[in-house]
């Protein structure tokens, strides 16, 4: 047995309008008037109902998702909306749609961005910060390219690391060892301290 919904019933040249939302069987003989059956009948119009509602609910989430202005997603990323219009002219950020002129974002843009702060924060350069995004085969997983870009960080900045000591050093004796009555006279003695072959780090002129 089958049961037909009424817009069917109604609208189709095998059911005439007289047996409106009557019951048939497999072989579309009426089936007895019976109120099990028309309740269920009620009950299938109203399920298609809540169904065609909430196809619209999400078809109208799914819209609004890609309605977030710039300044809500600046404000969500915690960044300025300047800086989301810089990173989409220089190619870091997908081009958004427009909506009247104006930007119009989904929430797939938040997580680039906070990728992206992150990396500045940790003092990767607009130019790594590509090499994260665009720098690999599509396939390469997001594990791979941090361990390869932070492995070079981590060099540069122990090369860093070590000018910096060397740097302390100078500073150290310079605030200890300088005896120069003039910048005249500390210019003449880093000059004379230094080889006419090659430049020579400027502490030997403080410490003599």
């Amino acid at each position: 047995m089958r049961l037909i919904p009424p817009s069917i019933a109604y609208s189709s040249r095998l059911f005439p309008p007289y047996i409106y939302g009557k019951a048939r069987d497999d072989n579309c003989r009426l089936l007895p008037y019976s109120l099990k059956l028309t309740l269920r009948q009620e009950d299938f119009v109203a399920h298609s109902s809540l169904e065609e509602e909430l196809r619209s609910r999400n078809m109208k989430a799914e819209y609004d998702m890609a309605q977030l202005s710039i300044s809500q997603v600046a404000r969500q990323a915690s960044i300025r909306p300047s800086a989301i219009r810089y990173y989409e002219r220089i190619g870091l950020l997908p081009q958004p749609q427009r909506r009247g002129g104006q930007r119009r974002y989904d929430q797939d843009v938040l997580p680039r961005l906070v990728i992206i702060q992150r990396a500045r924060q940790l003092g990767f350069t607009l130019s790594e910060i590509r090499q994260l995004f665009f720098g690999f085969r599509d396939v390469a997983r997001a594990s791979v390219r941090w361990r390869i870009l932070c492995e070079r960080k981590v060099t540069e900045l122990d090369d860093l690391m070590k000018s910096m000591r060397e740097v302390r050093a100078v500073l150290q004796k310079l605030m200890t060892k300088c005896r120069c009555d003039t910048l005249d006279q500390c210019g003449r003695k880093i000059l004379k301290s230094t080889p006419r072959n090659g430049y020579r780090p400027p502490e030997t002129g403080f410490v003599r």
